[in-house]
């Protein structure tokens, strides 16, 4: 009624009604709507401009603090934050269920079963590229580095030549969903563009955002980051169901008849993208739902655990789980480890799930994981600037794999960790492992054994078998023979056989 009088006297009376006004009366009005508990955003309030004011209005909106305090409240009342899980209730998904003791006959039908669905153009990718290259020492998104592999090819090249070789082999099209984050869209959509898609059509190709959510201080106040803008953290990779949901990403799946969507993140330089094989596995067990593993190398090992806790599918951390189940043997393959599957953020989901785990009524169910952090605010006093030197607050994020609960026909495909799992991670110099010196070695070394296996040899007699050497202790070491061979020759080392059976190569080899 106040806006509608205002405008009244405005058109009726012609009394002179400025934009500044406006903006003062309107920002004073939507701050009414503050939770209490975040007045404090309001601090520097006389400071502001017009401009100011306005900009950090439309953020307390689109970041509805209401509800970012409902979430911060139930994420620390949590009662499995505090008591840990039962481990009565961990049990090891159930061998069928997964690909355990298949056969190449069951690895055949399933290829043939997912190039029928690439052929009916019901197939879809979900790239995970939110994550920057800060901890590599590079201001790019992580999909626009190179591992320094023979190609010098980026990480998104790559992954999606090994889709186009899919299209090719399967004679259909891949719609293809790229979720960024907002330090990382405008320099991907740029990289698409500089790029032509990377050989994709342009009308292929989505690029959406996940959102926000702002950061808090242990207590549950919102950092402010200046006077004018609050702190705020991407809501991690399980921001993915709301942002579906935002961008109409799941109608866009309805309109092109979609049914079976391959999600996986983008730091990975072996995915094997769109895995014919692994969506074949998934409709012939009539998952809604799927996860890709690999084995984990030992049983302590620092990676997340794909099993059934309470009867329902679930992630869960290696800190997690007891001693003695970490080391317990499979019953039915006594040399195996009973809880192998690490995972690796590599997952199926059929269209029907995905509309039904970004609905509101599901996706408000899943409670918000705490990650402390030193986040850069400034003294509400002073103003001053402040960089923390240990964790001040909390970040909250949801996980992409915490909807596995919301399952009913859940399926796990383990693959050899060689073939399938090289995550970027880490800066080279710091780490002797997950950095493009391990992924570069690994990348190397897998297509060195599909020249070998498709009957190559090399005129140096040591790259005429694999070397099992993958110590990365020594900074200074590479996997020894650099080979490589373009995912739009190959995909998964088929059809090398007129290319490489009697022919002996020089090194270093590019196919």
């Amino acid at each position: 009624m106040q806006v509608k009088f205002i405008f009244k006297n405005y058109l009726y009376s012609k009394i002179y009604f400025s934009t500044a006004h406006f903006r003062e009366f309107f920002f004073s009005s939507k701050m009414q709507n503050l939770p209490y508990s975040q007045k404090s955003l309001l601090t520097f309030e006389n400071e502001l401009s017009d401009d100011q004011k306005a900009s950090l209005q439309a953020q307390i909106i689109s970041l509805d603090l209401s509800k970012s305090d409902i979430y911060f409240n139930r994420v620390m009342k949590n009662p499995e934050s505090d008591d840990g899980l039962e481990q009565s209730k961990l049990q090891p998904v159930s061998s069928s269920r997964t690909n355990a003791g298949s056969t190449e006959a069951d690895s055949q039908k399933w290829e043939a079963l997912g190039l029928e669905q690439v052929k009916a153009n019901k197939v879809g990718v979900l790239l995970l590229a939110g994550g920057q290259g800060t901890r590599l020492g590079s201001a790019l998104p992580k999909g626009c580095l190179t591992v320094g592999n023979l190609s010098k090819k980026t990480l998104f090249q790559l992954q999606i030549e090994r889709l186009r070789k899919v299209e090719s082999n399967g004679n259909g099209k891949i719609q293809f969903y790229v979720m960024t984050s907002p330090a990382t869209h405008k320099a991907i959509s740029e990289e698409f563009e500089r790029e032509n898609y990377f050989g994709l059509d342009k009308n292929q190709v989505t690029i959406f955002n996940q959102g926000l959510l702002p950061c808090f201080d242990f207590s549950g106040q919102v950092f402010l980051k200046n006077k004018s803008e609050i702190a705020t953290a991407p809501d991690g990779n399980g921001g993915l169901w709301k942002a579906l949901r935002k961008n109409g990403i799941v109608d866009h799946m309805r309109e092109h008849n979609l049914e079976n969507i391959h999600m996986y993140c983008v730091d990975n330089v072996l995915t094997k993208v769109a895995d014919p094989k692994f969506i074949g596995f998934c409709v012939d067990k009539n998952a809604d739902c799927a996860a890709k593993c690999v084995e984990k190398s030992l049983p302590h090992e620092s990676v997340g655990v794909v099993c059934t806790y309470n009867g329902k599918a679930r992630v869960v951390e290696y800190s997690e789980i007891s001693k003695e189940i970490a080391e317990m043997k499979d019953s039915e393959i006594p040399e195996k480890l009973a809880y192998r599957a690490g995972n690796i953020c590599n997952h199926y989901f059929s269209v029907d799930f995905i509309d039904k785990a970004s609905s509101d009524e599901w996706e408000d169910k899943l409670v918000h994981h705490i990650a402390k952090k030193k986040i850069p605010t400034i003294c509400l006093k002073t103003g001053e600037a402040i960089s923390p030197e240990t964790p001040n607050g909390i970040k909250l994020e949801k996980f992409v794999f915490d909807v596995f609960e919301f399952s009913e026909s859940f399926a796990l495909y383990i693959d050899a960790r060689l073939q399938e799992f090289s995550p970027l991670k880490n800066h080279e110099d710091k780490t002797a492992g997950d950095n493009a010196r391990s992924a570069r070695s690994h990348l190397h070394r897998l297509h060195h054994s599909w020249v070998l296996a498709a009957g190559g040899k090399f005129k140096d007699e040591e790259a005429n078998s694999i070397s099992d050497s993958l110590d990365f202790s020594d900074k200074s070491k590479d996997y020894t023979f650099q080979v490589e061979v373009s995912p739009l020759v190959s995909y998964a080392g088929e059809g090398l056989g007129d290319l490489c059976d009697g022919k002996v190569f020089d090194l270093p080899l590019s196919l």
